[in-house]
This record gives C-alpha cells, sequence and structure tokens, in this order.
C-alpha cells in the first residue's frame, strides 16, 4: 500500500488500488476499504516506530489543524508533528468533532498524550500558528515548563517601554524581512498574559 501511495502520488483509494503489483482493481480497492474500515491503528506504536526510524531524540513539536466541508459533513483535523529536517511528519492526529479551531483543553490532551509516549524532556519546544493562542493554553504550558514558539498578530496590544499600549509590529519596525529580536522581559498582552523568561518576536510584515 505504501509503495503504491508512493507510486500514484495520491490518497484517493481508487488510485491507490491501480498501484497495487498484483489484483484487480476493483478487488484490491475493496482490500484497501475493508482495511481501514476494521483495523485500528495504535497511534502509540506509529509514533514510536517513526520517533526511531529517523533516530530522533529531542524535537520542536509543530500542531496544527485544517477544516474543510466533504458535502454536508466537516472535516477538522487536528495533528501535532515533529520537525525534522525542514519538514513536518505527522506522530498523532485526532478529527474534531466541529468546526473552527481547538479548544485549549484538546490542544493540552494532545501535548500530553506526546509526553505519556516520549516525556516532556522531550520537547524542544511548540511551534504553531496565530490560532493557538488562550489564556488557559499560555498558562498550561508554562506550568509544565514547556517552551513555545507561537504567532501573534502584527496589531496585538503590547507595553512599550513606557509602558504605553502599541501595535506589536511597531516595537519591531526597525527589523527587516526575516529578522529576529530578543525582548528579554516579561510582555503582557491585552486580555492575555504570557510569562516567559524571554520572548522572541519575529517581524513578517506581510501578515
Amino acid at each position: 500500500m505504501i509503495l503504491a501511495i508512493i507510486q500514484v502520488q495520491s490518497s484517493n483509494l481508487k488510485q491507490i488500488a491501480r498501484g497495487f503489483i498484483k489484483g484487480r482493481t476493483n478487488s484490491n480497492y475493496r482490500r484497501l476499504q475493508r482495511f481501514f474500515a476494521q483495523v485500528d491503528l495504535d497511534q502509540d506504536q506509529i509514533a514510536k516506530f517513526i520517533y526511531q526510524l529517523f533516530d530522533l531524540d529531542k524535537v520542536i513539536i509543530s500542531i496544527d489543524r485544517t477544516n474543510w466541508q466533504w458535502g454536508k459533513k466537516n472535516i477538522n483535523i487536528f495533528m501535532l508533528s515533529i520537525v525534522h529536517q525542514g519538514i513536518a511528519i505527522p506522530l498523532y492526529w485526532t478529527l474534531l468533532d466541529k468546526k473552527g479551531n481547538s479548544n485549549s483543553n484538546e490542544r493540552c490532551e494532545f501535548i500530553q498524550k506526546f509526553i505519556n509516549t516520549f516525556g516532556a524532556d522531550k520537547i524542544q519546544y511548540v511551534l504553531a500558528d496565530r490560532e493557538f493562542v488562550g489564556k488557559a493554553w499560555f498558562k498550561w504550558l508554562n506550568k509544565e515548563q514547556i517552551k513555545f514558539c507561537i504567532r501573534i498578530k502584527h496589531n496585538t496590544l503590547v507595553p512599550n517601554h513606557q509602558g504605553k499600549l502599541v501595535q506589536v509590529k511597531t516595537l519591531l519596525r526597525h527589523l527587516s524581512h526575516h529578522e529576529t529580536f530578543m525582548l528579554a522581559r516579561v510582555v503582557c498582552m491585552v486580555l492575555k498574559f504570557v510569562y516567559l523568561q524571554s520572548v522572541i518576536l519575529i517581524m513578517i510584515m506581510s501578515l
């Protein structure tokens, strides 16, 4: 099946069935349907296999979510991957039974799933897009002493050195594209509090 996926470069079961070396396409198609309907894949075992396959130790975790509609049904996949040599390799995934963003409990449970299998000491930091914000979520990451790098909107209000609230992009207006700047102080965002020894702010003017 894996060789067929590589050959046909598709996740469509009918296409994969055509990539099988032996058997008729319709027969192989029914075999694939039975496999995905009946086989219960153990995600912990798959994750351990991937970890050993790539000889991993401390890793950067990336969490992301994608949502699309199949007819009237919403398909909302929440995924935890590890960043390795410029690509993200999925370790854990789940289907959210709703539209839209995940909540803090769902994110914490997802990271905890990794910790239960590999340990918190294997996490360099958690990488996430700007939809993954929230007071309870940040508080849990800090309590577990998990470092994180999460994008924030360029118009997020933060206090400058005089204590005046300004948009975060004004603090970084001296930076060019892809430059980084270390702000070594606690930063309080409007409605959200992030307690860190240091915050890395990356200015991307196109956001």
